[in-house]
């Protein structure tokens, strides 16, 4: 059977954010599972516009992007009790696509709090999308995490994000077998 191919995307646009340094953790967890694709350029889509054509090249790679993924893995900040604009961006020029229709989806937040409102926002726009929510996890107080690099060095941190991983490829791969 063909591997899984898991995507990563962060909601944050910034290169050294906790938020990338978690995905960073999951590609590391699904060494072993999936082959594992990052999509970086959410910050490059336009404003959601319907009047826009859908064949703008930013779109049309961010939705071949989805459609090519059998699971997402989403991991963002919380920005003033909700997600980032161009996160909710991006996934708005899915609406309407079926990209995420029935696609297992693990979501993830690290910050300050744990980004729990950001990820109850993110659970309602891709329910609204048809998506399998298989899991979420929040990590609050994620700086004393991380190491010298910036990079997520708590093994409960670790763990907890590996059983998200697995969740999520398991999710996929039953979904490959009814299908």
């Amino acid at each position: 059977m063909e591997p899984v191919h898991l995507l990563l995307i962060s909601g944050s646009l910034q290169r050294a954010s906790s938020n990338r340094a978690l995905l960073k953790v999951a590609a590391r967890c699904a060494e072993d599972l999936a082959t594992v694709g990052w999509y970086e350029r959410i910050g490059d889509i336009p404003h959601f516009n319907s009047d826009l054509a859908d064949d703008l090249e930013s779109v049309v790679d961010w939705r071949a992007a989805v459609r090519a993924a059998d699971a997402v893995l989403i991991s963002t900040p919380e920005y003033a009790h909700s997600l980032p604009g161009s996160l909710k961006n991006a996934l708005d020029w899915l609406v309407g696509s079926g990209d995420l229709y029935e696609k297992p989806v693990g979501l993830m937040s690290a910050g300050l709090s744990g980004g729990e409102r950001a990820l109850d926002t993110l659970a309602q726009t891709l329910h609204a999308q048809g998506s399998n929510l298989v899991g979420r996890l929040s990590v609050p107080g994620v700086r004393p995490k991380l190491d010298e690099n910036g990079d997520i060095a708590d093994l409960e941190t670790i763990a907890q994000t590996c059983v998200l991983v697995d969740a999520v490829v398991d999710a996929a791969r039953a979904a490959r077998r009814s299908s």
